[in-house]
């Protein structure tokens, strides 16, 4: 009987490993949702698909009507069942992770115009550190890391809660496999 117990303990608190979100969902064609991050939804169910235990978290509301990755989107149906399952992983002790997921379009953001992967963290770049010294000696992929400005609500509100998180954004083009293979040296990491 007690190593049943122990069992299920376990095997909740490995339910909490890995927490994937994508805010930024396209939910409207995209010329009507200029906004949206067209492959990140694609490229979040491949990293899912990687990493065992993962918990995938797809938004649901057009980001040109509500932002779900800031404070304003904190009262959507997603974020409330993102907030409850974090709160959940955080009070039962297991050693989580968040990664937030999103898309950029090939000419780059401004200062990273040769980027293909992007890693943001706010407050602790423990993990966006680790990911990115060893997708740089594992792959021929362009990363950089870079402070957030504060404005990313899910990342901060999973290190509030003591859950390692990092941000994540992709190239649009990248190849399939890359993905693939970003999310093998995740789930090596985490």
């Amino acid at each position: 009987m007690l190593h049943s117990s122990i069992f299920k303990i376990l095997l909740k608190m490995d339910e909490c490993s890995t927490i994937i979100v994508v805010p930024h969902v396209c939910v409207l064609p995209r010329s009507m949702d200029n906004g949206c991050d067209h492959r990140s939804r694609r490229f979040a169910e491949i990293i899912s698909s990687e990493i065992s235990h993962s918990k995938l978290f797809i938004g649901d509301v057009a980001r040109m009507k509500t932002d779900l990755n800031r404070e304003e989107g904190k009262n959507t149906g997603m974020r409330r069942n993102l907030s409850a399952y974090m709160l959940k992983c955080s009070n039962n002790g297991s050693n989580s992770t968040v990664i937030d997921v999103h898309t950029f379009p090939r000419l780059g953001f401004d200062g990273f115009q040769n980027v293909q992967v992007l890693l943001i963290y706010e407050r602790d770049s423990k993990l966006a550190r680790l990911i990115l010294r060893t997708l740089k000696k594992e792959t021929k992929l362009r990363v950089e890391m870079v402070l957030g400005d504060g404005n990313n609500d899910i990342i901060i509100q999973a290190e509030k809660l003591n859950i390692q998180a990092v941000l994540i954004e992709l190239i649009n083009t990248m190849d399939v496999n890359d993905v693939k293979n970003i999310a093998r040296i995740i789930r090596t990491i985490i």
